[in-house]
């Protein structure tokens, strides 16, 4: 009786480093993934707080595909479709003047706020509140100048 129950807590042990091993490449999935999907959102959103006026943002794709949902499900005559895609068009343009003027405003906002907290602080931690300020905005393409 003990023989047999030697090979059957050893297969109990291999079953359960089976799923330990199953679990732990679970887990370096999804944290690989995750951490991957985080890396590509603060480079698009990077390069849209660079380049606010060529950055594709969600409304690019929202009116992209409204475009298509309209064509595909009204039925349009190509004179219909083309005048949605001009009126999709006008307020394209317009939602990426709203996206420029607002990263205008953020940019304005942080540099009324460092020159605020530059001038309470003591002549000498300027130059490295300064440098850390840039360390931290100058990689979203944000000047920090008042």
């Amino acid at each position: 009786m003990d023989h047999d129950e030697a090979p059957n807590a050893q297969g109990r042990r291999s079953r359960l480093k089976a799923i330990l091993l199953l679990l732990v490449i679970f887990i370096l999935g999804v944290v690989v993934g995750v951490g991957g999907l985080a890396m590509l959102m603060a480079d698009r959103l990077k390069d849209a707080v660079r380049h606010p006026e060529t950055a594709e943002g969600p409304s690019d794709r929202v009116i992209d595909r409204i475009g298509d949902d309209l064509e595909d499900h009204l039925d349009l005559t190509p004179e219909e479709n083309q005048a949605v895609r001009e009126e999709l068009a006008v307020g394209h343009g317009e939602l990426r003047e709203i996206r420029k003027k607002l990263l205008h405003d953020v940019r304005d906002v942080i540099g009324e706020t460092v020159g605020r907290i530059e001038d309470r602080l003591p002549e000498e931690k300027r130059p490295p509140f300064r440098e850390r300020v840039g360390e931290r905005l100058d990689p979203w393409g944000l000047d920090s100048e008042p």
